[in-house]
């Protein structure tokens, strides 16, 4: 008996052992990242507890293109990026359809984090005519879907310098009512991680530290930061001159913003590193990084990765050979094996690895936060949205045109149409030459990644749920089933009624059915650690039988 089950064991010997290399490739393929996680105004480590200080990139390679989905450019970018000490990237513009598996391991592998914009040239909040509709929802709910799920994906940003002057300050209101309908979305999802949303801010001073505010509060008819940011960036390229300090730059006013808010939140700039006087010498990282801002200050995203027209770039690709058979003529190769620029290569790898001794770090055990929720900003000066404002905009909610006055600073715009673009400005050309998919893939979005339903604060057929109050300054016009019911409130006035072809399509049948198979894949992907855990187990168990026999 004895003899028959050792040539059973032989027998099955090899079978297990095929298993066995199964299951650990299996295992292999799980991110190597613990995920990061936000404490009051700073970020940490979910493991180790250590606190988070980005040094980051921001990494475009083509404007309308999705750079994570080619592992082989991933894996070379990320080396390099790794020897610089980067252990953040900001990516513009993504194709949720895409497979990112490998090229998000490729980074998680290289200890990087990322931060993820939703919006693209087709679906961003415009300031000149905002409004928000159930495309823009559906496509910012695609992307979210996409990359929640890795472990190394932190944040993602609602907008990008949307609002870029005074007239355009009504946006705020739209973008908050974005922010509330992600965030139900990210809710309803439960992706097994915490899942952040954040705006890039144009670096205005006239709107700046009332946008950073007003994103920030707590909106009537909301709890818990259902419609407030959970971080908040600048695109700040102030300190331009090699003599310039903390005081002169322009810094110490940026950081006077959060100590004077007692701001409860993330920040960090999202964008940084000015080249008016080449070479960059990057010294403005020892402010950021040093004792007059690391209390505030969570680190910094330098523009650019790749060389190009702008002369920003770290890295270099090289230059086409023959320009007039480049896409668009364009003169600069966007992929291939990455070249340090010099010196702004080295003048930042050098300067990133002497900041670590500045830097104040807290364990997250240690630290226990004494800011709260800042106040709504009052109307002041030319900033006139209304901190009393008791509704935001609804799905398909509109901004439409009114008379400008002194007081608002507000200039009419005409109504969106269906052929208007809807992304948001920027004077960077992150979002200018290199943030953007083209129109057809976002066109192509599902509507169900986010479809109309309770859950979301969309327009219904009841002429009551349709009062937008928005602002004493500007009108809304709600697309419903409701025709032509009127609801004045002082000295501003709501206008419910039937969709027309001056609002963009946002139906609900615009877009084909979602994939069952990425809905499956983003809900099962929350538990795929803990899976992987018991895989391992289960295979120890079996190596151990197989031994025994």
């Amino acid at each position: 008996m004895a003899s028959h089950r050792h040539n059973v064991g032989d027998l099955l010997r090899p079978v297990f052992a095929a298993l066995l290399v199964i299951w650990l490739s299996g295992v292999a393929m799980v991110e190597a990242i613990a995920p990061l996680t936000i404490k009051g105004n700073k970020f940490f480590n979910s493991e180790t507890g250590d606190q988070f200080y980005i040094k980051g990139v921001a990494y475009q390679l083509r404007a309308r293109m999705d750079p994570l989905v080619d592992k082989d450019q991933c894996a070379l970018d990320a080396a390099l990026m790794k020897e610089l000490g980067v252990n953040t990237i900001r990516v513009y513009q993504t194709d949720p359809h895409g497979n990112h598996d490998d090229c998000m391991k490729i980074f998680a592998d290289a200890g990087i984090y990322l931060f993820v914009d939703l919006a693209n040239y087709e679906t961003g909040i415009n300031e000149d005519n905002p409004y928000w509709s159930q495309t823009q929802l559906s496509s910012f709910a695609a992307t979210l879907d996409a990359f929640a799920r890795y472990d190394n994906a932190v944040g993602f940003w609602i907008g990008n310098e949307v609002i870029t002057k005074v007239a355009g300050a009504r946006a705020v209101y739209f973008i908050a009512a974005a922010v509330a309908d992600i965030k139900t979305h990210i809710k309803d999802k439960d992706y097994g991680k915490p899942v952040y949303i954040g705006y890039a801010s144009t670096d205005n001073a006239d709107t700046r530290p009332f946008v950073q505010n007003y994103l920030a509060c707590d909106h009537p008819g909301f709890a818990g930061r259902a419609a407030s940011i959970d971080f908040y960036g600048v695109n700040a390229y102030e300190w331009c001159n090699p003599y310039d300090t903390f005081e002169t730059s322009g810094y110490q006013r940026l950081t006077g913003y959060l100590s004077t808010a007692q701001y409860d939140i993330p920040a960090f700039f999202s964008e940084d590193g000015c080249n008016t006087n080449p070479p960059r010498l990057f010294e403005d990282m020892y402010a950021v990084y040093g004792p007059n801002m690391s209390d505030w200050w969570s680190g910094s995203i330098v523009y650019e990765w790749i060389n190009e027209a702008n002369k920003y770039g770290l890295v270099t690709y090289g230059m086409v050979e023959d320009p007039s058979t480049a896409i668009g003529g364009d003169p600069y190769e966007r992929a291939g094996t990455p070249t340090p620029m010099s010196p702004d290569f080295e003048n930042l790898k050098t300067v990133w690895a002497s900041v670590d001794s500045l830097t104040t770090n807290i364990a997250m055990t240690a630290y226990t936060p004494t800011n709260t929720q800042v106040d709504c900003p009052a109307s002041e000066g030319a900033w006139t949205i209304d901190p009393a404002q008791t509704d935001l905009p609804t799905l398909g909610d509109i901004a439409t045109s009114i008379q400008a006055t002194s007081s608002t600073g507000l200039y009419p715009p005409s109504a969106p149409s269906s052929s208007s673009s809807s992304s948001s400005s920027s004077s960077s050309s992150s979002s200018s030459s290199s943030s953007s998919l083209s129109s057809s893939s976002s066109s192509s979005l599902s509507a169900s990644s986010a479809s109309s339903s309770s859950s979301f604060r969309s327009t219904s057929s009841s002429t009551s749920s349709n009062t937008i109050q928005v602002s004493s300054s500007i009108s809304i016009i709600t697309t419903g089933s409701t025709a032509s019911a009127s609801h004045s409130f002082s000295s501003y006035t709501v206008v419910t009624e039937a969709p027309s072809s001056t609002e963009p399509a946002d139906s609900d049948t615009a877009a084909p059915a979602a994939s069952s198979t990425t809905t499956s894949k983003a809900k099962n992907a929350a538990s795929s650690t803990k899976a992987s855990a018991w895989h391992l187990a289960i295979v120890m168990i079996i190596s151990t039988i197989v031994c025994m026999y």
